[in-house]
């Protein structure tokens, strides 16, 4: 493009200008009442959904337990989902290197894209890279929202032998944080009563009475309330009333249980995580902090690991490599 052509096309863009300003629109008032017109239309909307559909609630937070597996927002999808491809030694790749390449990038776009025109096709350089951008973001994001839901950790396998009904019941009693108060094997915490055998001792009537409401059928319990759907009442009732016999276990393997349950979601597989590197540290070190907590981490008492489920997870420590 030369000189005269620059030229021509600073003329037409100041005519244009000059146009514009006389016969369009002020930004105020004009542009801001449209503003506070369409702001006040979806803030109605949004007030009319809420009053008539309501949002749904989930179980209170619980930062012992590890039935939920946390999941980022849909707008960090494809974030998350680009760390799928990267070994965990190179996941700063991912989360650090290339989003900030790729935001330096935009950034110094226009300095780079200098042309005058609008037209998408006559900006290829910036067209390409907007393109490349977009469909990255969104492709990642539909592998993201159509993958399947990850597994809770430290959820139990389908017991060998369970129907289809009974296995579903296994997930229901994970989901739903049982573990946290019982135990059933030496796995589970210690509030409430022991169910390795509870299919002895109990019958279906009384279980899915005492599951929809726990304070009337046992008074004095300390159950909280939980909401389940008639489906998952039938399942986890099918799956208690199958726990009739305890099973044999070593330390470490009760250990490990505990483990996936109480400690995994912060130490994967004893690696660092949310918290620290657990391969290595001294069998008392590990004890002491179970018991007393600190840094981010919560102090697990006697009510929800016993002494010897506490040497059961040391224990299981001291196999990790």
């Amino acid at each position: 493009m030369d000189e005269h052509d620059r030229l021509d096309q600073r003329t037409t863009y100041a005519g244009r200008k000059q146009e514009q300003l006389a016969h369009g629109h002020s930004f105020f008032p004009d542009t801001v009442v449209k503003d506070i017109v369409v702001a006040a239309v979806i803030l109605v909307v949004l007030m009319v959904l809420a009053a008539t559909q309501g949002a749904p609630l989930e179980l209170e937070a619980n930062p012992t337990g590890s039935a939920k597996p946390p999941r980022p927002e849909w707008y960090f999808l494809f974030l998350f989902e680009a760390l799928k491809f990267l070994p965990g030694n190179l996941e700063w790749l991912g989360a650090i290197l290339v989003p900030g390449i790729a935001l330096v990038v935009l950034f110094l776009l226009p300095l780079f894209d200098r042309s005058p025109y609008r037209h998408p096709l006559k900006r290829p350089l910036a067209t390409g890279v907007a393109s490349l951008a977009i469909v990255a973001v969104v492709g990642l994001t539909a592998l993201a929202a159509t993958a399947p839901e990850p597994a809770a950790v430290g959820a139990p396998q389908p017991g060998a032998g369970l129907t289809p009904l009974e296995q579903a019941g296994q997930r229901v009693y994970q989901t739903h944080s049982c573990p946290i108060c019982h135990k059933i094997n030496g796995v589970g915490g210690n509030i409430g009563p022991d169910l390795t055998t509870v299919g002895l001792r109990l019958d279906a009537s009384w279980l899915v009475a005492h599951l929809q409401r726990p304070a009337e059928i046992a008074p004095g319990t300390v159950m909280p309330q939980i909401t389940l759907t008639s489906d998952e009442l039938m399942s986890l009732t099918a799956y208690l009333l199958t726990l009739k016999q305890a099973e044999t276990r070593t330390p470490e393997q009760i250990g490990a249980a505990l483990f996936a349950v109480y400690c995994n979601s912060c130490h994967p597989n004893g690696q660092a995580g949310i918290g620290p590197k657990l391969l290595g540290v001294p069998a008392d070190q590990v004890a002491q902090k179970v018991r007393s907590g600190g840094g981010g981490m919560p102090a697990f008492h006697t009510a929800e690991l016993s002494d010897d489920q506490l040497a059961d997870v040391v224990a299981y420590t001291q196999t990790l490599r």
